[in-house]
């Protein structure tokens, strides 16, 4: 995604007024200078994340900002996955815990948790077709299952 990065993020900044947590990203928007990445929770709320959106790249269960601007002639989906990186968290790096093997789990684990897992493999699994990876999409799925 090199040929893609922006020199400048240009976002319209969604409300009238700044809260102290929206003020405090902006600090660190400002003076991060790209040393350490900056995350967003899947679950983040619009008004969170002040706008970013358009640069915001699912990597598993977490957004990273990205300097990088979707392409709108793309024929990608329409969620934006930095998708070997993804691959990578999802298939070697999460530990999913005692979910697989729990007995019983709780309504709000089960309403909360559930969605998420599908929505990231069926989104991993769709964009590692689009992007040639048909090997990679079908392991994805597999891991699901």
């Amino acid at each position: 995604m090199r040929n893609r990065i922006t020199k400048t993020m240009e976002w319209q900044y969604p409300n009238d007024y700044i809260t102290k947590d929206q003020l405090a990203l902006i600090d660190i928007l400002v003076h991060n200078q790209w040393k350490r990445p900056i995350y967003f929770t899947n679950g983040a709320p619009n008004e969170n994340v002040i706008g970013l959106r358009p640069y915001l790249y699912n990597e598993g269960f977490a957004y990273r900002l990205l300097p990088i601007k979707k392409n709108t002639a793309d024929q990608q989906p329409a969620n934006q996955i930095n998708t070997l990186v993804m691959y990578d968290n999802v298939m070697n790096k999460f530990k999913w815990g005692n979910m697989k093997h729990a007995r019983l789990l709780d309504q709000q684990s089960t309403s909360l948790f559930y969605p998420f897992i599908i929505n990231t493999f069926l989104n991993l699994s769709r964009n590692l077709a689009v992007e040639n990876h048909p090997d990679l999409a079908v392991k994805t799925l597999h891991k699901y299952d």
